[in-house]
């Protein structure tokens, strides 16, 4: 590593720890992002439970907490195989947290310098680009947003485009970076969100064909191979993680995605303007975000001063190269707003993927590199005398948009132009709708566009001036880059939000777990993911990915806030009397102005019962008519999508069953019957449940199937019972022996190339 390799990395782990030295060091009960966004509402549960359950011995494959049981191990962003979730496991979990945010921002920023560097830019340009990546809109508005697979993905992007740049010579040469290249592929799979994955992937592929194009790579053909050596290794590596989330894809009701669900989340064009006044739309204090989508999906600030630089770099061949490639990522993430994606949506892997306003991240490692050869230029280059006067003209233009937008419209014309997201069709805005029926929020907006732009017009005034005088003193070139740096750490101080470790302790639970006793479940769609950590079962959660279509039907036709009815005594009841087949007792709902808990008229039933009766609808529009219909009792009725191989029969009495021993995964079930019976387990059902038979059992073979659309059902003989139901994967099984595998083989050819190297270096 080279002395100014140290130095940049120092100056990046500082900068970072600067800005978040309070949460890291200074006080140990604050979390950093913001307190209403996903490390609330998901991220610090979903780790809370997992590090649970492995420290008790268990790897959950299983969540018994959240949409009546649901897939974990199959979901990505619990980054279960991720080296860093070690971590989590020594540290409380908010600590962790911290570290978590602190550690990939920095690993982003260091690889970031590393890759620049590399391509013939100083330190100090290079030093520019990390802070582009890190404290970025496209990056560090993630930060805000808690998105930790995000963050963590995303860190390993640049370092894939390093070791490109390393074997654009061939592997003989770079047979280390190729190894770099499959690890860092490999972590950004194992980091959780696979969707930053595919978007680095783009981005490496028009890198490589950058390299291609410019003669920089040896057969010309050869980068476009090395990127799918990168990613094809690092997905053999990462298997453990990959087969069993595109397993569970498979089951996820967003396998079947409208044009309205693809195209949310592109880009909008006039967020464009975000990249160098991001409070435009507003600031997530006083005036909350109004524009369309959200604000940390919708934000591409770069700073005025880091815009000027990145135009100084679009001098040359490889300039402007850098810049088409630039704008190729930008016009990915415009998505709906262009032609391009009426081709890219039906693409293999992005047919599937919503928000291509997330390709702003693939724009951002090119408009860094060419920022930052923009900056090495400014101590070489001659400007035109011309520049400072053009610098003023859009000086004066930003200067009387602020005017104008703060006096030439009324409230009612401002508010009219603040609602065309809630007019829109085809996309969204998730401001609160009452927001624009306040006259006093309409003017707080109106007031922060005005100023948003006329800070633009002043660091457009002072940048005039900093390059007016720098054709007459160099050493201002060194103001103007340390003006970029300064913009960028104003933003990310601006937009820095921490809370405290106390909010997790929810007032309304504290009376929970007296009502909702045993295997009762509860309905909280207020903060549903908080049953992780509390520890009680819940009918809804919160993350679309792992929600399955069976239950996402199922929800949608019987547990909507219309299929209630509020009784005089405060109780509700719902309209199908389907409650008790998911054992539901009690909802937490709004009332009077505080969340109240209303209990189900409806007793639930048990979490095992024995049927003799069933029927069988194979077609889901019949299945679902036929639970809505007012004959259809719950109690005594089974449906079945197909005939069971072992048919019950009616007769006197009925069987006992027990469960005798259980964790997340799996439970020990012992049953005796005077006749064949149906077993109807009250948990969400998954294909991947198996009941295998242990000694004792009259049965050598089970068998689960789907009943009453959602639930398991195990048809049993007469006789004694001892079986085990238990959530096999064998996409999961698959993965472990292939990544297991592949390490080894990584491992070994490693250590043999180091080997290689120090001989022939002694030699």
């Amino acid at each position: 590593m080279r002395k100014n390799d140290l130095m940049a990395g120092l100056l990046i782990l500082l900068s970072v720890t600067l800005l978040f030295g309070d949460a890291l060091f200074l006080s140990s009960g604050l979390v950093l992002t913001s307190g209403t966004t996903d490390v609330f509402l998901t991220f610090y549960h979903q780790r809370s439970f997992a590090v649970a359950e492995i420290l008790a011995g268990n790897l959950p494959h299983w969540n018994p907490y959240i949409f009546s049981g649901s897939v974990f191990s199959s979901d990505s962003e619990p980054a279960l195989f991720y080296p860093f979730y070690l971590v989590y496991l020594v540290f409380p979990i908010h600590q962790a947290i911290n570290l978590d945010i602190s550690f990939h921002m920095t690993l982003l920023g260091f690889f970031t310098y590393l890759w620049v560097s590399r391509n013939q830019c100083g330190l100090l340009p290079s030093l520019l680009a990390s802070f582009f990546m890190m404290f970025g809109g496209a990056y560090y508005m993630h930060f805000y947003s808690g998105h930790l697979g995000v963050l963590a993905t995303s860190a390993w992007a640049p370092l894939i485009l390093l070791s490109l740049d390393k074997m654009r010579g061939g592997f003989r040469k770079a047979r280390g970076w190729l190894f770099a290249g499959f690890f860092a592929a490999a972590m950004s799979f194992l980091a959780g969100q696979l969707q930053y994955v595919i978007i680095s992937a783009v981005a490496a592929g028009t890198y490589s064909v950058y390299l291609a194009f410019t003669g920089e790579g040896k057969p010309r053909y050869f980068p476009l191979l090395a990127v799918l050596c990168c990613y094809g290794g690092g997905a053999l590596l990462a298997a453990i993680q990959l087969f069993p989330a595109y397993d569970g894809m498979l089951d996820s009701y967003r396998t079947d995605l409208s044009e309205r669900f693809l195209s949310s989340f592109s880009f909008h064009p006039e967020n464009l303007l975000t990249m160098v006044a991001p409070d435009f739309f507003g600031n997530m204090d006083a005036v909350p975000y109004w524009g369309r989508e959200y604000m940390w999906e919708e934000s591409l600030f770069v700073g005025v001063s880091g815009l000027f630089i990145f135009f100084c770099g679009l001098r040359g061949k490889k300039g402007m190269l850098l810049a088409a490639c630039a704008l190729f990522l930008l016009i990915l993430a415009l998505g709906a707003h262009t032609p391009v994606f009426g081709v890219t949506s039906k693409l293999p892997i992005l047919d599937k993927m919503r928000g291509h306003g997330k390709f702003v991240f693939g724009f951002m490692l090119f408009f860094a590199i060419v920022g930052a050869r923009g900056a090495a230029d400014l101590f070489t280059r001659r400007f035109s005398p011309l520049i400072p006067v053009l610098l003023c003209g859009v000086a004066f233009f930003f200067a009387f948009s602020a005017y104008y937008v703060g006096n030439a419209f009324s409230l009612e014309e401002w508010r009219d132009m603040m609602v065309f997201g809630l007019k829109d069709e085809l996309f969204a805005s998730y401001a609160a709708p009452h927001l624009f029926e306040d006259p006093a929020y309409i003017l707080r907006a109106q007031s922060l566009s005005a100023v948003a732009l006329y800070i633009v017009a002043v660091k457009l005034f002072a940048l005039s001036i900093l390059v007016f005088f720098r054709e007459r003193f160099v050493w201002f070139s060194y103001v103007i880059v340390c003006f970029a740096l300064v913009e960028m750490l104003l933003f990310a101080n601006d937009y820095k939000r921490t809370f405290s470790v106390d909010s997790f302790q929810s007032p309304e639970l504290t009376h929970a777990p007296s009502v909702i006793a045993g295997d009762a479940r509860w309905h909280d769609s207020w903060l549903p993911n908080r049953s992780m950590t509390s520890r009680l079962l819940n009918v809804d959660g919160y993350n679309s990915r792992i929600k399955s279509k069976r239950y996402h039907d199922y929800f949608e036709s019987f547990l909507r806030p219309d299929t209630w009815m509020v009784n005089p005594d405060g109780t509700v009841t719902d309209r199908y009397h389907l409650s008790p087949l998911l054992r539901l007792t009690y909802i937490l709902a709004p009332m009077n102005g505080s969340l109240s808990f209303l209990k189900v008229t409806d007793e639930p039933m048990p979490r095992l019962q024995l049927f003799d009766e069933y029927t069988v609808k194979s077609d889901e529009k019949e299945l679902l008519a036929l639970l809505r219909s007012p004959d259809f009792d719950p109690r005594k009725t089974l449906i079945l999508e197909r005939k069971p191989s072992i048919t019950p029969f009616a007769g006197d009495g009925s069987g006992t069953v027990v469960i005798s021993e259980e964790d997340t995964d799996h439970m020990v079930i012992e049953a005796e019957l005077p006749r064949n019976q149906i077993l109807l387990v009250t948990d969400a059902y998954s294909r991947h449940w198996r009941a295998r038979p242990l000694d004792g059992s009259v049965q050598e073979k089970y068998e689960v199937l789907p009943a009453d659309h959602i639930l398991r059902a195990i048809p049993l003989a007469a006789g004694k019972h001892r079986f085990v139901l238990e959530f096999a994967s064998s996409s999961f099984v698959f993965g472990v022996w292939l990544s297991v595998l592949c390490w080894l083989l990584f491992i070994l050819f490693g250590v043999g190339l180091l080997l290689r190297g120090r001989v022939i270096r002694a030699q």
